[in-house]
């Protein structure tokens, strides 16, 4: 990185390269050098330029645009057609502290608009905070969900095994 210049795996010529590396991360690295769990060096070439997002609950004002933006993402995939969020739904959202961040937000979303029926999403539309009621998911309406949806029953399934909702079956 320092020298800007590098050989290609089995290669014999070095090469130059102009490059930034941008990083992310949701640890205190600064913390894990003075205790030995981080690369010193690796450090101070990644921290040249710091910039500190604020977490989700530190900015709780940007939740209701965040959420419809996700809402709009999931409409687009399921073929929905879910026009806002209910007022009941964003001051549930807003009371929750977010451990998650923006990713648990946008996993919260995915779930709610899954089984969706109106154009309003509600308060009853969210699945549970921290976690979510696995008896809320009715095996037997399986295949009318994934036709609702648009999707094959397969696909379905594979969307409930990636959020841990088969164990209700």
């Amino acid at each position: 990185l320092e020298s800007r210049r590098f050989r290609r795996v089995g290669g014999t010529e070095e090469m130059d390269v102009s490059l930034s590396i941008i990083t992310a991360t949701n640890q205190h690295l600064e913390q894990l050098v003075k205790d030995g769990l981080f690369r010193a060096d690796l450090y101070y070439r990644v921290s040249v330029a710091v910039h500190t997002m604020p977490t989700l609950r530190e900015i709780r004002d940007d939740l209701p645009v965040l959420a419809n933006h996700f809402r709009e993402i999931f409409n687009r995939e399921f073929r929905k057609e879910v026009d806002s969020i209910g007022p009941s739904a964003i001051d549930k959202l807003q009371q929750w502290d977010w451990p998650g961040n923006v990713r648990e937000l946008r996993n919260v979303i995915e779930r709610a608009m899954i089984f969706a029926k109106g154009s309003v999403l509600e308060a009853e539309d969210l699945p549970p905070l921290g976690g979510f009621d696995m008896a809320a998911v009715d095996a037997n309406h399986v295949q009318k969900t994934a036709e609702m949806l648009g999707i094959s029953r397969k696909n379905l399934w594979e969307k409930r095994k990636k959020y841990g909702l088969l164990e209700a079956e």
